[in-house]
């Protein structure tokens, strides 16, 4: 697990993911989105956060990426 990270990175695995049909074009998409919206919180930009914005994240990824996973 520890080596998965250093293998593949986080885009990677969602085209594997796309490709495989393990998810869906349009959850693939979702997730490509929030990884860009992630890396550009994460690192520094500038962008700023705020909690609303960070709920609306965490809201879209649970009922569109976990629940059609499960």
């Amino acid at each position: 697990m520890d080596d998965f990270g250093d293998l593949l990175k986080e885009s990677d695995v969602i085209k594997i993911a796309r490709s495989s049909s393990i998810v869906s074009h349009d959850v693939a998409k979702i997730l490509e989105e929030k990884l860009g919206r992630r890396n550009s919180a994460a690192h520094p930009s500038g962008v700023k956060i705020e909690q609303l914005q960070a709920e609306e994240f965490i809201d879209d990824l649970v009922k569109n990426v976990v629940v059609k996973l499960v």
